[in-house]
């Protein structure tokens, strides 16, 4: 059984034998110059404004809570991989609105291992959900969570929601996404109880 924690510590690391695993020559002085860019700085502040309000509204939407009192978030400088959840490294593509959608979405990632996959895979067979429909998932939920959180007139999606949809180059994700977003009013339940109302 897990610990439920109300919300947890998210905090950045700089780890340079991480990055290294990326980047081969990736110096001394590279990693101070990185560490300390602006882009890191600014990125930084956001999200420690930010965080708390994130993770409540991820977990609202999702109807999980939380089950681990850190979050440590791996930067990585812009290389041509993807970010993941486990442990969750964030490579620093693109402009802040694109690296918050990301970051979002990894982290709705994590949240739903804090219910061990229970419900979306153990308990739930007949309503399984395959990769592309937890990609849809994740992506719509972190989306909601950031308007939730920053508002809409603050944060403006549209093109770096555009090419993430693209660059996931799932098009059962994009349906998936509409599918859910038609069906699924998250003003009157969240997504665990939403889940229980969808016919096998």
């Amino acid at each position: 059984m897990f610990p439920q924690i109300k919300i947890p510590k998210i905090w950045l690391s700089y780890d340079k034998i991480l990055i290294e695993s990326y980047i081969s020559d990736f110096s001394n002085e590279d990693y101070l110059k990185f560490k300390n860019s602006e882009e890191v700085k600014k990125f930084n502040l956001l999200l420690e404004k930010i965080s708390p309000n994130l993770l409540k509204n991820i977990s609202k939407l999702s109807g999980i809570r939380w089950c681990r009192k850190e979050i440590p978030i791996y930067l990585v400088p812009d290389i041509p991989k993807k970010s993941f959840a486990h442990p969750l490294v964030l490579i620093l593509k693109g402009g802040l609105e694109r690296r918050f959608l990301v970051l979002a979405h990894e982290l709705v990632h994590v949240n739903f291992i804090a219910d061990g996959d229970r419900f979306f895979i153990g308990e739930n067979k007949e309503k399984r959900m395959d990769l592309p429909n937890i990609e849809a998932i994740c992506w719509l939920i972190s989306k909601l969570a950031l308007q939730k959180t920053v508002g809409d007139d603050w944060f403006k999606y549209e093109e770096e929601w555009k090419e993430i949809l693209n660059w996931d180059k799932s098009e059962n994700t994009k349906k998936e996404i509409e599918e859910l977003e038609r069906s699924w009013d998250f003003n009157k339940m969240n997504f665990k109880k939403f889940l229980k109302t969808r016919k096998p």
